[in-house]
């Protein structure tokens, strides 16, 4: 059985209201690379949605949060030049497993998974109080 989960719009990415959009902060993000944790994970979703979901700083992967661990959704050609912070996103996948192999639905395109990273927390430090 194949499970779809949908999320909303890729802008609204990490819920506390940071986005990869923007200028400056574009450029910010452009010039700090994601620290990956683990590679070639197997990511398990079971019957939960995740709802912090968003287009990488490359514009060609899909960042997205389960529980307290990040992860990075490396697609193939042609979806990985084709995404837009503004897209629809959804996982498919065959049980509770989504990995290399299961698919990303973005706006109008299907893709396929070439590989998820686990990757470290990729919102920007907040600044220390004095």
């Amino acid at each position: 059985m194949k499970a779809l989960h949908f999320v909303a719009a890729a802008a609204l990415l990490l819920g506390a209201g940071t986005t990869f959009s923007g200028a400056a902060a574009a450029k910010e993000e452009a010039a700090a690379p994601y620290t990956v944790l683990h590679e070639n994970v197997h990511v398990n979703l079971g019957s939960s949605v995740s709802r912090d979901f968003g287009v990488g700083r490359d514009h060609a992967s899909i960042i997205f949060r389960e529980g307290r661990r990040w992860y990075r959704v490396e697609l193939l050609p042609p979806c990985a030049q084709n995404l837009g912070a503004e897209m629809r996103i959804g996982l498919v996948h065959r049980g509770p497993w989504f990995d290399r192999g299961s698919q990303v639905l973005a706006g109008d395109y299907r893709c396929s998974v070439r590989r998820v990273d686990e990757i470290a927390d990729p919102r920007p430090a907040r600044a220390e109080k004095d």
